[in-house]
Parts: structure tokens; sequence; C-alpha cells
């Protein structure tokens, strides 16, 4: 019997020892698991630090606060979009821009344009022919067409319109 009363502890021991043991693993996980979550964080709030900053930038570009060099105040009158269709008809030299993305566009950009989403106007801009003007701007956001004729001013067109 005494055999028996040694075994059963002993047996006893050996099942808390392993389940300390697993305690000790998850302990462990948790401890790395809290150390990848500050520093998923950290990169969170740099993230969000940036696009702060970035959009700060923006709205002062769009306030007027840096004008483009050697440059008044840009200007691009608005039109309709019959009005647009009439000028392109009219006027071979006009080019649409469709500044949309797919995903605004429902995937199919306006019948003649040229579609060049916004953001990557700056990477496509050498597609725009140089002896087509005025550009015709279409876009949802008005924080687009202001960045593209700031940009294209930049590159040395000077006629714009703006469909709204």
């Amino acid at each position: 019997m005494p055999y028996l009363l040694f075994f059963c502890l002993l047996l006893a021991a050996f099942y808390l020892l392993k389940i300390f043991l697993r305690i000790s693993r998850l302990q462990a996980d948790l401890v790395r698991m809290a150390s990848r979550l500050q520093a998923l964080q950290q990169s969170l709030e740099r993230v969000h630090g940036e696009m702060k900053a970035g959009l700060e930038r923006m709205e002062a570009d769009l306030a007027g606060a840096s004008p483009l060099p050697g440059s008044a105040e840009l200007s691009a009158p608005a039109i309709s979009a019959d009005e647009a269709r009439a000028r392109i008809r009219r006027d071979p030299r006009a080019l649409l821009l469709d500044l949309r993305t797919s995903l605004e566009s429902g995937r199919k950009p306006m019948e003649g344009a040229l579609p060049i989403p916004a953001g990557e106007l700056p990477a496509r801009i050498h597609e725009i022919p140089r002896d087509r003007q005025p550009l015709i701007l279409f876009s949802a956001e008005t924080a687009d067409i202001a960045e593209a004729v700031r940009l294209l001013a930049r590159e040395g067109f000077k006629e714009f319109l703006v469909v709204r």
C-alpha cells in the first residue's frame, strides 16, 4: 500500500510539472505576442503620423500656401460633360484626361479619354501628348484635379478645363 501511495504522489507530481511547463510555454508565447503587438502599434503610430503630415502638406498646397514658382494663381474653368464633348468634337487638339481610378469609373474610362488615375499621373505624365491642349480633366475628387493641374503646369501644360 505505501508503494501505491508513493506511485500516486509521483504521478500527481509529474502531471503538476507537465501543467507548470505548459503554463510556462504559454506565458512565453504571450510575452512574444505582446512584444509583436507593441512593435505593430509603433509602426501604426509612425504611419499615422506620416499620413497626417502628408495630409497637412496637401491641405496647405490646396489652400495656396505654396504656389507654383513663377506662376500666378492657376485656374481651370469648369465645364459640363456636354460642353466637354462638344469641345473635343470641334477642337482636335483638346484632350480629355480621365483621372478616376478603375474603381471610381466602374472599370470603364470615359469614351475618347486618356485614362490615367490621379495617383499614377506623376509616373505616367510622359504619356500625355505635349501638342494636345487644352487638357480637359475629369475626376470624382476635387483634390485630385487641383494636384493634377499643379503637376501638369509644372510640366509646361498651360490650358485646363475641368468637367463638373
